[in-house]
C-alpha cells in the first residue's frame, strides 16, 4: 500500500495562515525556540513569531502587535520564564497580557520547577502542559520531541471551541493531570510548590493527609531520627513487633506516619520525587509561605510579625487619609526655595545640589521636610524614582533629623551610590527605627554600606532589604553586621541572590546574634537544609527573647560562676589536677600532698573516671598569686589582664563550676553533649612523660574536637574561649621534652601573654605556630604558652600560675556583667541541696515542693508559680545544669538534677569497656535486657536507661525476629566490634550494574574532626531507614533499601564514604538510597567544615576498596560546561609512591534531579 498523499487545503483555507507567537527567555529557550518555528513554519505551513533580540534589546513595539494579533501563544517555560527585567518588555509583561487578555496558550514546560513565583501563579500545577526538558543544551545535537508540533497545531483546531480555556485541549503528548479535591489550600500550594501536586497530592490524599498540619504531624518521626527511635521502643514495649518497612509505629492517634517504605510502595511516585519530599519535609518547608504571593513568606515563627508588616506596607504605599494630610502639611511646611536649612552633621551644599536633582515637587518637599525636622516621626516616599542623587540627599537629610522613625523607600532606584549614602547616614542618626529599602538595586555595595552601618547603629529595629541583588558578598557583609548588631528584630532579606556563601553568612550571624527574631529570606538560592537551620536560629530567638523576659520580669542578679572543662587522654592525672586546684594552697595541705602522692599515683586503672565527674568550687589562690595576662579576644572583648587587685575585696568569691572528662575514647562520645559550649574555658591536660610526636598529636587531637563541636553549637559568643594547655607529669618528663625555668628578665608573648614559671619550649612553639592560628584561631583563644606542672604539687609555681589564669579567666566572665534571672539562681541554689540528698531523678512536683520548702524568699518572687519554675528549668537544661529529656514520655516529667550522676553511673558504665569495674557484657555490641538490670537496676529503671541512650542515638532495641532469643535484646552502637567485614563490603555481585558514592571529607586546614560520636549516631540513623537486618560493626555498616545495597564506613576521623549498588531495574531507587543516606549524615554533621566528592563508578563498579573522588563542584562545573568525561590523578593504594590516572562518564556520577538542579531556587532542598 502507498503512503497516504498529504491532504491540500482549500483556497478559503489557505487565505490567512493561522499565527503563532512564542514567547520564551532567549538565553534559556533561543535555539529551541528557533527549531520549533522552523518546524511550525516549514512543515505546518503557520506564521510564527519570535522575538529573537540578544538579552537586553528592544523590539516593545514590535511584541505588542504580534502578541496582540496572535492566535496561540507558545510558551516555553524555563527555569526563569516570567522574570522581570529591566528591558521594555520581557516575558513577564508577555504573560500578563496573555492571561490579561485571555489568549490561548500552549504550555511547554521545560524545567522541573519555575523559579519565578508571578510564572508559578499563572502557570499552576492544575493546568495542561506538554513536558520537554531537552536532554542537551548542544545547539547541534538538539531535537525536538516528534509530537511536540502536531501537539500545537491540534490545539490550534480546537481553538474555535475552546477559545481562552485555560491550557486548552492540547494532543495525546500533552500530560492532563488528575487533581486530588480534599486537600486544604496550604498543602495544595505547598505540594504546587514541588510540582508535586499530581503524585504526592494524590498518595496524601488517600492516607487521608489533608492539610500542612497534618503533614506536620505525619512525617514528625521522618524529621526526626530520636523520635523514630522512641517510637519504635515505645511500640516494642507494648509488645508489639517491628515489621520492617511499612511497619513503623503512630506516634498520633488521628495520624499515620510517613516513611520512605510506605512511600516506594506506590508505583505512581517516583523515586526522585520521594527524596524531594523527604528533604522538603525534613526541611520543613512549609512554615516559608512564598506561595506565589506578592511579598514572600516567613520563617518559622514569625508569621505574626510579618502580617503585621503587610498591614504597614500597605497603610504607607497605598496612602491613608492621614498620609495625605501630612502630605498637604509638608507642602506647607517647605519647598525648595530656600527656607532656613538646619545645620548638624550633614553637608548642606551636597544636600542642595542632590535635592535640586530629584524630579518631582512633592518627593523634594518631602526630602526638605527630613532635613528641617518637620516632618514627623513617618515618612513615605516609595514608588518616586529619587535616583542615586536623591539617595544621597535623603542620606545628609537623615543625618541631621532626630524626629524621624519610620521610612519607606520602597522602589526608588537609589542603586549602591544611593545605597552607600543611606548607610554612611545609619552610623550617625539615633531616632530611625524602621526603613523600607525594598527594590532599590542596591548591589553588592550597597549591601556592604548598610552591614557597616548596622555594626554601629543601636536604633533601627526593622530593616527590609527584598530585591536589591545584594549577592553573596553583601550577604556576608550584612552577616557580619548580625555578630555584633543587638537591636534589630526584623530583616528582610528575600529575593538577593546571595547563595550558599551569604546564607552560611547569616546562618553563622544567628549563632551569635540573639535579638533578631524575624527573618525572610526566600528566593536566594541557599539550601533547604541551611533555610531550615536559619529558620531554627530565628525561632529560637524568639523564644528565648520571650522566656527570658519573663523570667527577668521577677528580677536578675550577675553571673558569677565560670565553667571549666578539664580533658585529655586516660591516666595522666586529670582528676588529680581538679583536686589539687580545689584544695587551699596551704603549708599543711602541701605536706599532706606530698605524703599522699608515695602511695597514690594519678593513673591506676582502677580509679578511670567513668564519663564525666563535676565539681563546684571556689578557687583559692596564694598568696604569690598576682594579675596575670590572658590571651586577647579578636572581637575586642575584655582580656582580663587589667589589675583589679585594688577591688578584689569587693569581688564575690571565684566560683567554678569544674567538669572532670573521662579520657577514654569510648567516652568521648559523650564528651561531645557539653563541648558545644562558648562560655567555656577549657584546660587541655597533655602528657610530657611521652614523646614530642605523642603530645603534638594530643594536642591537635583535642583542638580539633573542641573546634568541631564549637562550630556545632546552637549559640555562639562573641567572645571565644580560652583554651589552657597543661603539660602533666613535669616531674618526669621524656628525655626530649626539655623543660626551662624562665628568667626574671624573660620577654613576654608578642601578644603581653604572662609567661609561666616554667617553659616547654617545642610545646610552646607548636601554639604559637602560623598553623594553628590559622586553623583555630577564629574559634578560641589558645593561651601560647604550655603550662608544665606536676599534678600533686600544690604549692608549684606552675600549679600558682593556672590557678591565676582560671582567676583572670573567670574575672573576665564577671566583667561581662551578664545578667542572669533572679529565680534561676534561686532554683540553682535550691537544686544544689537536691543533689546532696539524691543525685538521681527528680519528679517535677517533688522538685517543686522541695526547693519551694528549702529555699528562702522563692516564693515571695512577684509572680511565682509552676509555669516560672518550668521556664527556670528549660533555661538550666540549656545551660547544661539539668538534664531534662521533655520530648521522651517516660522521662518528661522527671529531671536529672546532676548531668554528671546520669553521665557516670548510666550512660558511663553503658559505653565503658570490658576492663572497667562496672560495665555492660556485651557481644559484638548486643546487650540483653537481664543484663541492663544486672548493671543499672538499683540505679535507674533499666527501660528508663534504654530510652536515655535512644534518645541520644546510641543504642536500638534489635527486632525479635533477628534472634530469636526470648529475652530482649539492645544494641549499643559504641559497643560494635571491628569485625572484619571489608570484605564484605567488596564482595562482588554479579547481578549489580548500578553503582554511585560520595565521600565526605574534611581537609586539614579546617582544623576539624568527626567527632567519635558522629558514625554511631549515623548508623542508628541508617538502622531506622533500612530493612531489619542491618549489619552494623564498629567503622561500617551494610543494609538493603528494597534491592538496593546501602554501604557506608568511616575511613578515619576524617573521611566517611557512602555508596550504593543494584541491578539496572533497581536504578531509581538506588539514587533514593543514596540521598537518603547522604541526607542523614548531612544532618549529623551540619556545622563541620568538608568537601563533597563524588565517587569513581569505574572504582566503584571494579570492586576498589579505595575508590578515588572527584569534588562535587568540579563534576558539577564540568556537567555545565558540557562536558561527558572527567579525569584526574590520584595516588595509587597498590603501589605506594605511584600515582594512576582515574576517569568517568559524567553521566555515571551525577543524577540531575537529586544532586545538580535545586527543588526551589529559594529553598534547596
Amino acid at each position: 500500500m502507498s503512503a497516504p498523499k498529504p491532504v491540500q487545503k482549500k483556497a478559503s483555507q489557505r487565505s490567512r495562515r493561522k499565527k503563532v507567537f512564542i514567547s520564551l527567555r532567549f538565553g534559556e529557550a533561543g535555539h529551541a525556540g528557533k527549531l520549533l518555528k522552523r518546524e511550525l513554519e516549514q512543515v505546518h505551513g503557520l506564521d510564527v513569531f519570535l522575538c529573537d533580540v540578544e538579552p537586553g534589546g528592544n523590539m516593545g513595539k514590535e511584541i505588542i502587535t504580534n502578541l496582540a494579533a496572535c492566535d496561540l501563544a507558545v510558551i516555553m517555560g524555563t527555569k526563569t520564564y516570567g522574570k522581570e527585567t529591566p528591558s521594555t518588555f520581557s516575558t513577564f509583561q508577555e504573560l500578563d497580557f496573555i492571561k490579561n487578555e485571555r489568549k490561548p496558550f500552549f504550555f511547554i514546560k521545560m524545567c522541573e520547577r519555575l523559579e519565578e513565583s508571578f510564572a508559578r501563579f499563572h502557570l499552576p500545577d492544575s493546568i495542561s502542559y506538554f513536558p520537554w526538558i531537552p536532554a542537551s543544551r548542544d545547539p547541534e545535537s538538539m531535537s525536538l520531541p516528534p509530537d511536540l508540533a502536531p501537539a500545537i497545531v491540534d490545539k490550534l483546531s480546537h481553538i474555535s471551541t475552546s477559545s481562552g480555556a485555560k491550557g486548552g485541549k492540547g494532543g495525546p503528548s500533552v500530560i492532563t493531570r488528575q487533581l486530588p479535591t480534599t486537600l486544604d489550600a496550604g498543602l495544595t500550594q505547598w505540594l504546587q510548590r514541588y510540582n508535586m501536586l499530581s503524585s504526592m497530592g494524590l498518595v496524601l490524599e488517600k492516607l487521608h493527609i489533608t492539610s500542612l498540619h497534618k503533614l506536620e504531624q505525619a512525617t514528625e518521626a521522618m524529621r526526626n531520627p530520636r523520635k523514630r527511635a522512641l517510637a519504635k521502643r515505645q511500640q516494642q514495649k507494648q509488645g508489639k513487633k517491628g515489621g520492617g518497612q511499612g511497619s513503623e509505629p503512630k506516634p498520633t492517634k488521628t495520624v499515620r506516619q510517613l516513611y520512605e517504605g510506605i512511600l516506594m510502595r506506590e508505583k505512581q511516585l517516583q523515586p526522585a520525587e520521594i527524596a524531594k519530599f523527604r528533604r522538603a519535609c525534613k526541611a520543613k518547608t512549609w512554615r516559608n509561605k512564598e506561595m506565589g504571593s506578592e511579598r514572600h513568606g516567613t520563617l518559622e515563627g514569625t508569621e505574626e510579625v510579618h502580617e503585621q508588616g503587610d498591614e504597614k506596607q500597605e497603610e504607607g504605599r497605598e496612602g491613608s487619609q492621614e498620609e495625605q494630610e501630612e502630605t498637604q502639611s509638608h507642602q506647607h511646611q517647605a519647598s525648595v526655595e530656600c527656607p532656613p536649612v538646619r545645620k548638624g552633621v550633614g553637608d548642606e551644599t551636597l544636600f542642595r545640589e542632590c535635592l535640586q536633582r530629584v524630579s518631582g515637587k512633592n518627593a523634594r518637599n518631602k526630602i526638605l521636610s527630613i532635613w528641617n525636622n518637620t516632618c514627623g516621626s513617618k515618612v513615605n516616599l516609595a514608588d518616586n524614582d529619587l535616583g542615586p542623587e536623591g539617595g544621597k540627599a535623603i542620606g545628609e537629610a537623615l543625618k541631621v533629623n532626630t524626629t524621624l522613625t519610620s521610612l519607606d523607600l520602597y522602589s526608588n532606584n537609589l542603586r549602591p551610590e544611593g545605597g552607600k549614602a543611606i548607610g554612611e547616614a545609619l552610623k550617625v542618626n539615633t531616632t530611625l527605627t524602621s526603613l523600607d529599602l525594598d527594590g532599590n538595586d542596591l548591589g553588592p555595595e550597597g549591601g556592604k554600606a548598610i552591614g557597616e552601618a548596622l555594626k554601629v547603629n543601636t536604633t533601627l529595629t526593622s530593616l527590609s532589604l527584598r530585591v536589591n541583588d545584594l549577592g553573596p558578598e553583601g550577604g556576608k557583609a550584612i552577616g557580619e553586621a548580625l555578630k555584633v548588631n543587638t537591636t534589630l528584630t526584623s530583616l528582610n532579606l528575600d529575593r538577593n541572590d546571595l547563595g550558599p556563601e551569604g546564607g552560611k553568612a547569616i546562618g553563622e550571624a544567628l549563632k551569635v546574634n540573639t535579638t533578631l527574631t524575624s527573618l525572610y529570606i526566600d528566593s536566594n538560592s541557599i539550601s533547604g537544609r541551611l533555610e531550615s537551620s536559619i529558620k531554627s536560629a530565628v525561632e529560637r530567638n524568639k523564644q528565648r527573647q520571650k522566656e527570658l523576659k519573663a523570667l527577668l520580669e521577677h528580677g536578675s542578679v550577675p553571673l558569677s560562676t565560670a565553667k571549666v572543662f578539664v580533658c585529655g587522654h586516660y591516666g595522666i592525672g586529670k582528676t588529680t589536677l581538679i583536686d589539687t586546684l580545689q584544695s587551699a594552697p596551704t603549708f599543711f595541705n602541701t605536706m599532706r600532698r606530698h605524703r599522699r602522692k608515695t602511695y597514690d599515683e594519678p593513673d591506676r586503672p582502677d580509679q578511670r573516671t567513668p564519663g564525666i565527674e563535676m565539681h563546684d568550687f571556689a578557687l583559692k589562690r596564694g598568696r604569690s598569686s598576682g594579675s596575670v595576662s590572658l590571651t586577647p579576644s579578636p572581637a575586642g572583648a575584655a582580656e582580663g589582664g587589667e589589675d583589679l587587685s585594688s577591688h578584689e575585696t569587693t569581688l564575690p568569691p571565684c566560683k567554678l563550676r569544674v567538669y572532670d572528662f573521662a579520657g577514654q575514647v569510648e567516652y568521648h562520645v559523650v564528651h561531645e553533649l557539653l563541648f558545644a559550649d562558648h562560655n567555656a574555658v577549657f584546660v587541655v591536660c597533655v602528657d610530657l612523660s611521652k614523646d614530642q610526636a605523642n603530645v603534638e598529636a594530643s594536642v591537635l587531637y583535642w583542638l580539633r574536637f573542641i573546634k568541631t563541636r564549637l562550630h556545632q553549637a546552637v549559640h555562639r559568643s562573641a567572645h571565644p574561649p580560652h583554651v589552657f594547655i597543661v603539660g602533666t607529669k613535669a616531674d618526669k618528663p621524656h628525655e626530649h621534652n626539655t623543660l626551662v625555668e624562665t628568667a626574671a628578665e624573660a620577654i613576654p608573648h608578642a601578644s603581653g601573654v604572662s609567661l609561666p614559671p616554667m617553659q616547654f619550649p617545642s610545646g610552646d612553639a607548636l601554639l604559637q605556630s602560623r598553623r594553628l592560628q590559622e586553623w583555630f584561631g577564629d574559634t578560641m583563644r589558645i593561651h601560647p604558652h604550655v603550662i608544665p606542672l606536676n599534678c600533686h604539687d600544690l604549692g608549684g609555681a606552675c600549679m600558682h600560675h593556672l590557678r591565676d589564669l582560671l582567676h583572670a579567666a573567670w574575672l573576665e566572665v564577671v566583667q561581662r556583667d551578664i545578667q542572669v534571672p533572679k529565680v534561676v539562681e534561686l532554683i540553682g541554689e535550691g537544686l544544689a541541696l537536691c543533689r546532696k540528698e539524691d543525685e538521681g531523678l527528680w519528679q517535677l512536683h517533688r522538685l517543686l515542693f522541695f526547693i519551694s520548702k528549702n529555699i528562702a524568699g522563692i516564693e515571695t518572687i512577684e509572680g511565682w508559680n509552676e509555669d516560672v519554675f518550668f521556664k527556670a528549668l528549660s533555661y538550666l537544661h540549656v545551660r547544661g545544669d539539668i538534664l531534662w529529656f521533655q520530648s521522651i514520655p517516660s522521662l518528661a516529667d522527671q529531671i536529672f538534677v546532676s548531668p554528671s550522676w546520669l553521665l557516670s553511673k548510666v550512660v558511663g558504665p553503658a559505653l565503658a569497656p570490658a576492663h572497667f569495674p562496672v560495665h555492660l557484657r556485651a557481644t559484638e555490641g548486643r546487650v540483653v535486657f537481664s543484663e541492663m538490670q544486672r548493671v543499672f537496676g538499683r540505679v535507674l529503671d533499666p527501660d528508663l536507661v534504654v530510652d536515655v541512650l535512644s534518645s541520644m542515638l546510641l543504642c536500638y532495641e534489635e527486632d525479635a525476629a533477628m534472634h530469636g532469643s526470648d529475652d530482649r535484646v539492645f544494641v549499643v552502637l559504641p559497643r560494635l566490634e571491628e569485625k572484619q567485614q571489608e570484605a564484605r563490603l567488596w564482595a562482588k555481585k554479579d547481578d549489580s550494574q548500578v553503582f554511585a558514592g560520595r565521600r565526605l571529607q574534611i581537609a586539614q586546614h579546617h582544623g576539624m574532626i568527626f567527632p567519635p560520636g558522629v558514625f554511631p549516631r549515623v548508623q542508628s540513623r541508617i538502622v531506622q531507614c533500612l530493612k531489619p537486618g542491618t549489619s552494623l560493626w564498629q567503622t561500617g555498616f551494610f543494609g538493603l533499601l528494597s534491592s538496593v545495597e546501602c554501604l557506608g564506613r568511616i575511613v578515619s576521623d576524617t573521611c566517611i564514604d557512602l555508596w550504593v549498588r543494584c541491578p539496572a531495574t533497581h536504578k531509581e531507587h538506588a539514587w533514593l538510597a543514596l540521598d537518603m543516606m547522604l541526607g542523614e549524615v548531612e544532618e549529623e554533621i551540619e556545622g563541620i567544615e568538608y568537601d563533597h566528592l563524588v565517587l569513581s563508578y569505574a572504582h566503584l563498579s571494579s570492586y576498589r576498596p579505595h575508590p578515588a573522588g572527584y569534588l562535587l563542584q568540579d563534576v558539577e562545573d564540568a556537567a555545565t560546561a558540557g562536558e561527558t568525561l572527567i579525569s584526574r590523578m590520584v595516588d595509587d593504594v597498590t603501589s605506594p609512591g605511584k600515582k594512576e590516572h582515574v576517569r568517568d562518564e559524567l553521566k555515571n556520577l551525577l543524577r540531575e534531579d537529586l544532586f545538580l538542579t535545586p527543588v526551589d531556587k529559594g529553598s534547596d532542598v
